[in-house]
């Protein structure tokens, strides 16, 4: 387990895509971990796939704008 790191959230971060694979690259030069708190409602481009590669953890919100859509999105989670 780490002792820290860097959790990157939003808004929706992967719309930075780019700069966070220039911060994340940098932060690996020194083993710090690294983690995304975002909606994942993003295309698979190769910058994603290459931003994915840099990154030790991701958060998933998931989220419906329909009220009792959302609830039975989540409540297979509670």
């Amino acid at each position: 387990m780490p002792d820290g790191g860097v959790t990157v959230s939003g808004g929706e971060p992967l719309i930075q895509a780019e700069s966070l694979i220039t911060l994340f690259k940098e932060l690996k030069k020194y083993n710090i971990h690294t983690a995304i708190d975002t909606s994942g409602m993003f295309k698979l481009t190769d910058t994603i796939k290459e931003l994915i590669s840099l990154t030790d953890l991701f958060l998933l919100d998931i989220k419906h704008i329909n009220p009792k859509k959302s609830k039975e999105l989540v409540r297979y989670f509670k």
